[in-house]
């Protein structure tokens, strides 16, 4: 097999996006796809967020339910499919939560895990039928995904990601250069593999290596994936305990950057596209970026984040966005412009899904 020429491989993107290819995958965040121009094939995102800041959740909707809601609406357009190393959750409780986002998002009904679970007060006839109702589209997810639910050594990832290059693809040899190319295999023309990393620090240890050098190791295979079979990762990492220091507090200097992130620095340069996670209440702060936070005077309190998007290599970088957080269902939703807020009222319809 002989190697395409550059310009032609060129044309091949241009091309692609006069179909529309380009676009990106949406994350049900218009400001952000804005931004980042939606998910996008043969990239590699890094979310760093606080203790409870919500990473699983806006990782689930930027990276697993809208984009795959999208591909069932265009299968003649783009087929997804998905890697999940899910360390800190078990894969039945991401369905849970995925299972009270997709109720809200359909029907706005709260059907919270508690509510689902009959944790206080058995579910009434009515909500059983309706989770059972929502169990095809589970079905076909489940269908769509690989969950890894123990903590693996970089090795194993490594292995577990060819395995999966594999199942949709060829290692193909140019005869004269020798050079290895990935070509997908004709069913899967359309493939957008995504690999989603919950989270970086419970990476398992080889040996006696330590945190920085295990995430290390992940984050370079990614890079090695990213490059070859162009498949897409969105790598999660907590922030170092500092954020919350006095010190940050008493200079005003809550903003998340990339040195916040712990474990490894490496990461935000390997990454393309860097988001941080902000939580102000926890920081103890009344107001935020023009946002009203503090309760007791009618601010967002708990329903507050910030996305700050450190890192854009094909973006803007250094942009912040305004989100409220229904933790209960899972969903994130864009805000408007701080300075748009004028009255309690403007904050009321955001305090409850």
């Amino acid at each position: 097999m002989s190697k395409k020429r550059i310009t032609e491989q060129l044309m091949e993107d241009v091309d692609k996006g006069r179909l529309g290819v380009n676009q990106g995958l949406p994350t049900g965040l218009p400001k952000l796809d804005s931004i980042i121009f939606g998910v996008q094939k043969s990239t590699y995102y890094l979310i760093g967020g606080d203790t409870s800041s919500g990473k699983s959740s806006l990782v689930n909707q930027i990276a697993l339910f809208e984009p795959y809601a999208y591909a069932i609406q265009n299968p003649d357009k783009i087929k997804v499919k998905y890697v999940y190393f899910s360390y800190e959750m078990q894969a039945r409780k991401q369905f849970l939560r995925g299972l009270s986002r997709e109720i809200y998002k359909n029907e706005k009904k709260v059907y919270s895990n508690e509510f689902i679970l009959s944790r206080k007060n058995k579910i009434s006839e009515e909500g059983y039928a309706k989770i059972k109702s929502y169990l095809p589209y589970f079905d076909k997810l489940e269908d769509d995904i690989s969950f890894y639910e123990t903590s693996l050594t970089p090795k194993k990832v490594e292995e577990i990601l060819l395995y999966h290059a594999k199942l949709y693809g060829d290692f193909v040899e140019n005869t004269t250069t020798k050079e290895i190319h990935y070509v997908l295999k004709e069913e899967y023309k359309n493939l957008h593999l995504i690999v989603i990393y919950d989270h970086a620090s419970l990476t398992k240890s080889e040996g006696n290596s330590d945190t920085k050098s295990k995430i290390d190791k992940v984050s370079k295979t990614f890079i090695e994936f990213r490059n070859m079979c162009s498949f897409t990762f969105f790598m999660l990492q907590q922030f170092n305990r500092g954020i919350r220091s006095m010190d940050r507090k008493k200079y005003d200097s809550q903003e998340p950057t990339l040195d916040d992130f712990s474990g490894s620095a490496d990461t935000g340069q390997d990454a393309d596209v860097v988001l941080a996670i902000s939580y102000p209440i926890t920081y103890g702060l009344e107001t935020y970026r023009g946002y009203l936070i503090a309760p007791k005077q009618g601010g967002f309190g708990n329903r507050f984040r910030g996305i700050s998007i450190l890192k854009a290599r094909d973006g803007e970088p250094n942009v912040h966005l305004g989100i409220c957080f229904f933790g209960e269902v899972g969903m994130w939703i864009n805000l408007p412009k701080a300075d748009e807020f004028t009255s309690a009222q403007d904050y009321t319809q955001y305090l409850t899904p």
